[in-house]
């Protein structure tokens, strides 16, 4: 009895989502459509206020934000996080404070609608094991940097279903070494267990995020810094 009666109440949300996800990109190709100059604004304000933070506030318990050490909100860096739930997106859009773009495989450019918008919002696209291609990435990274923006990336390329920290691609780290900037761990618990891979309706419980210390690439290559950063998301993932 008390599973038919939660139901629908993890229907109406599951609902609720979808259609405020409908209405949030419309409303935000409306005003990237003219011009790609809003597209700091758009992610900001209706990515991360109108879409996430409203979504998250009425389908979990709450969102918790634990800043970075000393509060300081890095801007010329990359951001990454362990990745359990389509859930993940709305969580770091609605904490992180700048503009948030993604690192994304080079086919998506090419899917209709999807990768017009992903290009508008200034999306850095990389074609996996091309030369030429994480020269470029590493290029359009500087400039979505100088436009005030941070780069997230997933490392771990897909939803772990079990939740476990998969292993890690290391374009993230490629391009942090190529571009010089630090790497900034966060861990996300609560979203799988409100929405995880494979599941359709989302069930309430709370949200929380949890920033970690900024790590300088410096003298670092690829794979060591792909390892530390590892280290301090799983570090974070304990307390």
């Amino acid at each position: 009895m008390g599973r038919l009666i939660r139901l629908p109440v993890q229907l109406v949300m599951s609902l609720f989502a979808v259609i405020w996800t409908v209405k949030a990109c419309t409303l935000a190709l409306l005003i990237l459509v003219p011009t790609k100059r809003w597209s700091g604004w758009v992610l900001r304000r209706i990515g991360g206020q109108f879409w996430s933070q409203t979504l998250l506030r009425v389908v979990t318990k709450g969102l918790e934000v634990v800043p970075p050490p000393g509060g300081i909100w890095h801007e010329r860096a990359i951001y990454i996080a362990n990745h359990t739930s389509q859930l993940d997106i709305n969580a770091i859009f609605a904490s992180i404070p700048h503009p948030v773009i993604f690192l994304s495989k080079a086919s998506v450019r090419k899917v209709p609608f999807l990768g017009w918008a992903n290009a508008r919002v200034g999306t850095v696209f990389v074609e996996r094991g091309q030369v030429e291609s994480a020269v470029k990435a590493a290029s359009d990274l500087r400039q979505r940097l100088d436009e005030g923006k941070v780069v997230f990336v997933f490392p771990e390329g897909t939803r772990s279903a079990a939740g476990e920290l998969l292993p890690f691609k290391k374009g993230a780290f490629r391009l942090a070494v190529d571009a010089g900037v630090p790497i900034v761990p966060l861990w996300i618990s609560g979203t799988r267990e409100a929405l995880p891979k494979g599941g359709f309706l989302i069930r309430r419980q709370s949200i929380r995020v949890k920033f970690g210390a900024p790590i300088e690439p410096g003298n670092m290559g690829v794979d060591a810094l792909s390892a530390q950063a590892r280290e301090a998301l799983l570090s974070l993932s304990a307390t």
